[in-house]
């Protein structure tokens, strides 16, 4: 990529302080103001913002104790900006966690409401060493997927942190063309199971930020 030329910024020699001269103000006039924006295109702009999103919660580290994830700025901007838009980004985003716990814990936390909104995908990331290496075929993907979401559904039952069906996706690897690869595992709204290998664009793993998932039926 080709960056356009600049010409160098030429700074003016520093005058005294005393030879300054004001600048006249015109009381008048104020500045852009966001909220001066009408709500549809403020609503305009928070769906660009959330446009591919996926806000990842990792596992724990040094750096990073509670596995926390970080979100859009926009929504923390202001209070303001946080209450118009919080709705529409749960209703938006794809989640993708690494713990089951924190997946269950924050569901939890997040109410009836805003948990009722996530409809795009909600991702956990089964592929641990153990399931891996016992992962050889498609048909015992689909043993493993059906197990692992088993459990899973049961522990969000029990904590009060059910989904939309369809919504909760297991990402678990499966050897694939000599390498393991990962596939998205889920039930659809019918029960039906559906596997579709994952290409993540931008990055090896899905990270935070905009990231464009790729699925390829099987």
């Amino acid at each position: 990529m080709h960056l356009p030329h600049r010409a160098p910024t030429i700074v003016p020699p520093r005058k005294a302080v005393s030879s300054l001269k004001p600048i006249p103000v015109d009381r008048s006039a104020r500045g852009a103001n966001f909220f001066d924006l009408s709500a549809e295109l403020r609503n305009l702009i928070y769906e660009l913002a959330f446009e591919d999103l996926i806000t990842s919660y990792p596992k724990p580290t040094s750096s990073n104790r509670r596995g926390r994830a970080q979100g859009p700025g926009v929504i923390m901007a202001s209070r303001q900006i946080y209450q118009e838009s919080i709705l529409l980004y749960y209703s938006t985003v794809s989640l993708h966690f690494e713990v089951a716990d924190k997946m269950i814990s924050l569901l939890r936390k997040l109410g009836a409401k805003k948990r009722g909104l996530l409809s795009t995908d909600v991702y956990f990331d089964a592929t641990s060493e153990a399931v891996v290496q016992s992962i050889r075929r498609i048909g015992s993907l689909k043993t493993r997927a059906v197990e692992q979401m088993a459990i899973l559904q049961r522990r969000m039952r029990d904590s009060g942190a059910t989904l939309q069906p369809g919504v909760l996706k297991l990402i678990i690897k499966c050897l694939w063309g000599g390498e393991m690869r990962p596939f998205v595992c889920w039930p659809d709204e019918n029960g039906e199971w559906c596997f579709e290998r994952l290409t993540i664009m931008g990055g090896d793993d899905l990270g935070t930020g905009p990231r464009h998932l790729v699925q390829d039926r099987h």
